[in-house]
């Protein structure tokens, strides 16, 4: 379902927390370097649910309980990893950006770096389906993300700081009015 913006007239995908989500069409391994962007806008407080993830739980960027746009992750040895920096007002507009490196994990909220984390070890890797809005275990979607979201993308390669904050600098006017 989509929805147009009153305030800048964009349209976005309107997630409803319940039954919203998508599957990309094709399957892919996760490249030892990767970007994830999105823009999102998670309804009131406590946030909920997944923005993005690979299929059955094993990386995803999400809005946790408390409000902190994050990413959970599987090292290679089934450990599992948190990356959540301080919660986000909610009903509002924020450009979400995941890059790997290879050696590290960093998060950016609007172009500003505000969480990084070095890996231990490579990433657990799967051939597996990308979802939007939703994880999939086994392809059955739960915990769903409520609010909006548009302009999902995945690069293989990691972008760098510059880039970042051009692409948010570039874009920002679709969701944010000054």
């Amino acid at each position: 379902m989509t929805r147009v913006l009153k305030e800048t007239g964009t349209r976005v995908i309107a997630c409803d927390g319940k039954t919203t989500c998508f599957q990309a069409p094709q399957a892919a391994n996760l490249p030892e370097k990767f970007t994830w962007a999105v823009w999102f806008r998670p309804e009131v407080q406590p946030g909920n649910g997944t923005i993005l993830c690979k299929t059955g739980y094993h990386h995803m960027l999400r809005v946790n309980k408390r409000g902190q746009f994050g990413l959970i992750y599987y090292l290679a040895s089934n450990k599992i990893q948190y990356l959540f920096p301080e919660p986000l007002p909610a009903d509002q507009w924020y450009f979400g950006v995941l890059v790997c490196d290879g050696e590290r994990l960093s998060l950016y909220i609007n172009g500003e770096k505000v969480a990084q984390q070095k890996l231990s070890e490579k990433l657990k890797n799967l051939n597996s389906h990308y979802f939007f809005a939703a994880p999939a275990p086994n392809a059955d979607p739960a915990d769903h993300f409520k609010g909006d979201l548009d302009y999902i993308r995945i690069w293989n390669t990691a972008l760098n700081p510059q880039e970042i904050m051009d692409l948010f600098l570039e874009e920002e006017g679709r969701y944010i009015k000054k």
